[in-house]
This record gives structure tokens, C-alpha cells and sequence, in this order.
């Protein structure tokens, strides 16, 4: 019992994902730069809040392309800039000098890549809105901001739970699924602040 009550307050303390996720694979022919490389392309699924035991799942795309080496180092995780911004790019951002000695794997950003996205129509307006850092364009921000997340949350989109701390999760969950003990996270800009979270 003293075990088990430690191994959960290491969890919580370290927020780790305390839910198993799904992975889905099948092989698949990747398109990358320079051509298209064998690998596998699948759906993780993971709990949209992990503190909750029947969370809504989402499902967010994986895609592995594998080494072209027969005995491959540790895998390497991509995480894309943004914030905002697709993960998923094979076709932009792997080629072949990229797997010759190692797989490479993109995971889905929660809200962006796979289902549900935090799509909506108010929340690209924000981007127009004129004059944008005066205490007029702010306060339209702050309402379009605000009404959209109201929608969003009416839909059953728990729009808290689409973070940095949550990707994270989803990457250490992807990690699990795919067996990696160890793996190498790149990343610039906000895929730097996955990488470094």
C-alpha cells in the first residue's frame, strides 16, 4: 500500500498522464522531402483531462518514419513551432538525411493536428482586429476571446486542458505506446518550449 501511495504522489508531482493511452498503427508509405520513406501512421488516443477517469478522449495523429538504418539509435520526437501551428509535416520537414540513422516521429498538437480542434471563426477575427494593442482593440479581443471560449465549452471542449503541460503529456504518452525508452525532442520556438517543458 505505502507503494502504491508513493508511486501516485510521484505522479501527480511530476504530472504524468496516470491514464494509459491508445495507439493505433499501420504501415503506410510517408511523403517527405525528397520522396516517400516507409513508416507507420496511426491515432493516439488520450483523455482530453487526465484527472478524470471518463474523460472525453481525443485523438491526435502519429506518424513514424522509419530509419533507413537496420539497427537505428534512439528515435528522434519533432515538435513544429508555432504556437498555433500543425505538428504534422512530414512532406516540409523530413527528408532523407533526417532518417538514415534514426526514426523519426511527429505526434498531432492537441486542439491543432486530430479531434477536436479549438477551431472557430471569433478567434481568427482576433488576428484582424485593428490597432490591436490599444485599450480599444484589446477590450474586442477580450470579447471575442471570451464569447469564443464560452462556444467552445458549450461543445464540450474543455479548452483548459489544450496547453503546453498537456502536449507534453501527449508526447510522454506517444513515447509509452511506441515502446521508446529513450528518444531526442527538437523543436524551435514553441516545439523548443515542448522539447524543454
Amino acid at each position: 500500500m505505502k507503494t502504491a501511495a508513493m508511486i501516485l504522489l510521484v505522479a501527480i508531482v511530476l504530472n504524468l498522464p496516470l491514464q494509459a493511452a491508445s495507439l493505433q498503427l499501420e504501415q503506410a508509405s510517408i511523403d517527405c522531402k525528397g520522396g516517400a520513406f516507409p513508416g507507420l501512421r496511426g491515432t493516439l488516443t488520450v483523455p482530453q483531462d487526465r484527472s478524470l477517469p471518463d474523460a472525453r478522449q481525443i485523438e491526435l495523429p502519429v506518424i513514424v518514419v522509419k530509419s533507413l538504418n537496420a539497427s537505428p539509435g534512439c528515435p528522434v520526437f519533432q515538435c513544429a513551432g508555432g504556437p498555433g501551428g500543425p505538428n504534422i509535416g512530414t512532406a516540409q520537414r523530413i527528408g532523407k538525411a533526417d532518417i538514415q540513422h534514426r526514426d523519426v516521429i511527429q505526434v498531432g498538437y492537441r486542439g491543432v493536428d486530430g479531434m477536436p480542434q479549438l477551431k472557430h471563426a471569433l478567434l481568427d477575427e482576433i488576428l484582424k482586429t485593428p490597432d490591436m494593442l490599444s485599450p480599444q482593440g484589446l477590450k474586442a479581443m477580450g470579447t471575442k476571446a471570451t464569447q469564443a471560449v464560452r462556444e467552445l465549452k458549450a461543445a464540450g471542449i474543455q479548452v483548459e486542458h489544450y496547453n503546453i503541460l498537456n502536449v507534453v503529456d501527449d508526447m510522454e504518452a506517444a513515447r509509452v505506446a511506441l515502446g521508446y525508452d529513450k528518444i531526442i525532442l527538437t523543436g524551435g520556438s514553441y516545439g523548443g518550449a515542448v522539447g524543454l517543458t
